[in-house]
């Protein structure tokens, strides 16, 4: 932890599981820093899919990831524009 203390961790199928007690969160954010034996320069990057699928007829300079059609969307269900099938562009979700 940024601010001191211990946190709990385990790798699972791949996968590296962290647990920060209640006692050493904080209200605007949880910083945790992560310290590698080797540069993180060498990790492969990945993908992490949209949790939205839309499309677009056009994408500014081709770039999905940063200006994709699934930007328009929050997935956020509690916002009226979440639930819905249309956002406040009048884009459909799919």
């Amino acid at each position: 932890m940024l601010r001191g203390g211990k946190i709990e961790f385990v790798q699972h199928e791949g996968k590296l599981i962290l647990t920060v007690p209640a006692a050493l969160r904080e209200a605007g954010d949880t910083v945790v820093k992560l310290t590698l034996k080797d540069s993180a320069m060498d990790l492969p990057a990945i993908e992490i899919p949209p949790t939205i699928k839309a499309v677009a007829s056009n994408v500014y300079q081709n770039d999905d990831s940063d200006y994709g059609a699934q930007q328009a969307f929050d997935d956020d269900r509690a916002n009226p524009l979440g639930d819905g099938r249309r956002n406040e562009a009048g884009m459909d979700r799919r």
